[in-house]
């Protein structure tokens, strides 16, 4: 589509997120990183998702890097997940719905005990 990113500039916004959370600087992160460089990429996974697929198939890539996910796997994943757009925000209407189920007398805040 014509306001999609070119596969270059996709690319670059990859690494950058990614090297900005690399710092030891050998193209690994800890494996808890991952779930914020996708949030910060627009990808809004689970826990769950992060926990029981994502962190597993990074893994599954390169078993040798003692849990750190490696840039060459992430980014394959990324590129993929953009494309196919996987873990897309929900659009305002459904993320307002969800809003109203916790704040059912329209104060237009939750209280923390909702949270718990």
């Amino acid at each position: 589509d014509a306001g999609a990113p070119s596969l270059k500039k996709l690319q670059k916004v990859i690494k950058d997120a990614f090297s900005y959370f690399d710092k030891i600087g050998n193209n690994t992160v800890q494996q808890d990183e991952v779930g914020t460089i996708m949030r910060y990429l627009g990808q809004f996974p689970s826990e769950s998702d992060l926990k029981d697929i994502i962190i597993p198939e990074l893994l599954d890539d390169d078993p040798s890097r003692d849990g750190l996910i490696t840039f060459e796997a992430f980014e394959k994943m990324m590129l993929r997940d953009l494309s196919d757009h996987i873990y897309d925000p929900d659009d305002s209407e459904t993320l307002l719905a969800a809003f109203r189920v916790l704040d059912p007398e329209g104060r237009g805040y939750i209280d923390s005990n909702v949270m718990h």
